[in-house]
């Protein structure tokens, strides 16, 4: 059943409001942005350089971008925990609030649908989310997959038309044109996959990249005898299959590029394109074997960091490499644009003052966080990490930095300025002292900002939503 909420004066109002598009990809590296001649060759992208997420998995960060809190207060800590997510309160609840129509077409958090049949959460009046029955049928492989449409399950096979990035494409700029012609402001959140493993490109970009040059990395296999044990500890990993699964993501980045531009070409055609704002971002990065890691969650940048461009009506593009930014903003952001309200507490804030340019006050840091185990929370496994927290943060001197302190009893000090490979660890270093001492006590504050109010562990994990089957406000 497809959510549905009355139409209010809220629809009037909102026609003078810009439409938004969130095109949020799947583990995509900074570097193969690169790879994206539409996207990299538009000279239109606000760009800010100090982009990061709040838990480095995409299942927890997908939470933190629908909700505008830390994983800790979203109770999604890991892609075993998307069930616990409070749909009743998300951001395209806020925007329905606010008489925008809203669409997610792609990826919507691991283990969707949660054993509750082909719901629809709240908040969504198009809905068109791919999903994994539990069968062979994969949300990643780009063929062969099953599409949940407004509450109908879609099933494609192995035809070069059913290529999901395509498909998701397709669906977007359908809606998009609808609400159009409807004269109805939009929320359009397009989440592609193919730059997630096994990276696979669409028939026109697959193989394309099989001979391309691979710049090297510096930090590559290397781990430095004071940096953590659970690195040291992991095999040496093979230049060659890196590099081959490097190419192959820069073929799903290329594919994605070409549904950006589909997305542009119609909005264009259907004369709002001057009336759209665009987000680029992912949900988190992913290691190629640096520091001997080839996953993600990791404290480093690769895993960390983030491309965050957007386009904004009648600005020129530009780079900010000042501010510091988190996914934890995306909702208060967007709901600023969109004149909405959140529900619950942000985390974060909204960016839309420094999108347009404004001097205004704005915070010096921010925290990084993975809560421990392998992807599901399991500790034990080959891929198991220790807890961290973990802070960036422009320092008194005008320097940045990184402070990072495991569970284990481990810490990280890393000059982001002179050494963004974190190739050198200079924890308890007399000559930074002041420096570790002022990032120690920026970490204690986040770090207990973050604790309070957090769910129970198994809050929401084994009932449905409330709401999620009917009216999406309810």
């Amino acid at each position: 059943m497809t959510a549905s909420v009355p139409v209010t004066v809220a629809d009037a109002a909102a026609s003078t409001r810009p439409n938004i598009v969130l095109v949020l990809t799947d583990d995509q590296t900074m570097e193969s942005v690169a790879q994206m001649p539409y996207v990299s060759s538009r000279t239109d992208w606000i760009s800010f350089d100090r982009s990061y997420i709040n838990n480095g998995l995409c299942c927890p960060s997908r939470a933190t971008i629908l909700r505008g809190q830390y994983d800790t207060h979203t109770g999604v800590g890991n892609n075993a925990q998307g069930r616990n997510l409070d749909e009743r309160e998300t951001l395209p609840v806020w925007l329905r609030r606010s008489g925008y129509q809203t669409g997610l077409f792609g990826k919507y958090l691991n283990a969707y649908p949660f054993g509750r049949g082909n719901y629809v959460p709240a908040g969504w009046s198009e809905w068109q989310a791919a999903y994994n029955d539990g069968s062979q049928w994969g949300i990643y492989s780009q063929y062969h997959w099953k599409l949940n449409a407004n509450g109908k399950p879609t099933s494609f096979l192995r035809a070069p038309s059913d290529y999901q990035v395509n498909v998701l494409a397709a669906r977007t700029t359908s809606f998009i044109r609808a609400k159009v012609a409807a004269r109805q402001p939009f929320y359009a959140m397009f989440t592609p996959s193919s730059t997630h493993d096994p990276w696979r490109g669409s028939p026109t970009r697959a193989g394309t990249m099989s001979n391309a040059p691979v710049p090297s990395q510096a930090s590559f296999n290397v781990v430095a005898d004071d940096q953590p044990a659970y690195l040291r500890g992991q095999s040496l990993l093979s230049r060659t299959q890196m590099d081959a699964e490097r190419r192959r993501e820069w073929e799903g980045a290329a594919s994605v590029d070409d549904a950006v531009k589909k997305i542009d070409d119609t909005l264009r055609a259907a004369g709002v394109f001057t009336n759209t704002v665009m987000i680029f971002m992912t949900d988190n990065g992913y290691s190629f074997g640096n520091h001997r890691w080839e996953r993600k969650r990791c404290e480093y940048n690769e895993c960390a960091r983030t491309p965050m461009l957007i386009r904004y009506p009648g600005l020129a593009g530009r780079h900010d490499g000042t501010h510091i930014i988190s996914n934890v903003d995306i909702a208060a952001t967007i709901s600023e644009l969109a004149g909405a309200t959140p529900g619950v507490r942000q985390d974060g804030l909204s960016f839309l003052p420094l999108i347009r340019g404004e001097t205004v006050p704005w915070r010096k840091s921010i925290l990084l966080h993975w809560p421990g185990g392998d992807m599901q929370g399991l500790p034990g496994k080959p891929d198991s990490m220790p807890q961290f927290w973990g802070v960036l943060a422009e320092t008194s001197d005008g320097g940045f930095w990184k402070y990072v302190e495991l569970d284990t009893g481990e810490r990280e000090l890393y000059d982001e300025t002179a050494d963004p490979e974190e190739l050198v660890n200079r924890v308890d270093e007399p000559e930074v002292a002041a420096v570790q001492a002022e990032l120690q006590a920026a970490l204690a504050r986040l770090e207990a900002d973050a604790i309070a109010g957090r769910p129970a562990p198994a809050l929401r994990a084994d009932r449905p939503v409330p709401g999620a089957l009917g009216p999406d406000l309810d």
